[in-house]
């Protein structure tokens, strides 16, 4: 998949409890880098699929403070077998815009 090259809308670097950062382009893309030191050993991080790789969004819910993040993302699976794939956050503790080149 090409790494997505920014666009008109502000990046956005969201952190969720359990210490994943997720990064997200104005132009659809998106990037989970979860914490490995797990500062929160209530809530430990998991590995996902294409972790700290760029995944197109095909559709997001709204993302506010204390509440999860939830995608559609292109499929992860074989796309013969799998239409899109869901991905639901823990709760987001912040939320930070960065420079389109950031």
């Amino acid at each position: 998949m090409p790494e997505p090259t920014p666009g008109p809308a502000p990046t956005l670097r969201v952190t969720t409890e359990s210490g994943t950062v997720y990064e997200l382009s104005g132009d659809a893309w998106l990037r989970r880098v979860p914490d490995p030191t797990e500062p929160n050993p209530d809530v430990p991080g998991v590995v996902l699929r294409r972790d700290e790789g760029w995944i197109k969004v095909l559709c997001a819910g709204p993302i506010r403070l204390g509440q999860p993040m939830r995608f559609l993302l292109e499929p992860l699976g074989d796309p013969a077998e799998v239409a899109f794939t869901t991905r639901v956050s823990t709760s987001v503790t912040d939320i930070q815009a960065l420079a389109p080149d950031a």
